[in-house]
């Protein structure tokens, strides 16, 4: 059954920031890393147990070949809502982030 996808603003300013700045390293880059991330945004809509829950509800998916995670919830049956996709080759990457998952 697919689901719904409700990204908030801050996950969609992650993804035009990463993007971004994988188009000024190398061009086509940035095109590839949201190709991926699509391709991964319709696996947790198909099948979003698929990933494992880490917090409270919270599950994250890795996006193929890049250093990001994708966090997410299961609001309804039918909607997922995406809470950040944070970079996760840092060790303090939810510091660094403002991404606390315990307030979530």
């Amino acid at each position: 059954m697919s689901r719904h996808l409700a990204v908030l603003p801050s996950a969609v300013a992650d993804m035009r920031e990463a993007a971004a700045r994988y188009e000024s390293e190398r061009r086509g880059l940035g095109r590839f890393f949201l190709q991926k991330l699509r391709a991964l945004f319709q696996r947790v809509k198909n099948k979003p147990l698929q990933f494992p829950e880490i917090a409270h509800g919270i599950r994250r998916a890795l996006v193929p070949k890049f250093p990001y995670g994708v966090f997410f919830r299961i609001l309804e049956k039918k909607t997922i809502e995406v809470l950040r996709e944070v970079y996760m080759a840092r060790d303090s990457y939810a510091a660094e982030h403002g991404f606390d998952l315990e307030r979530i």
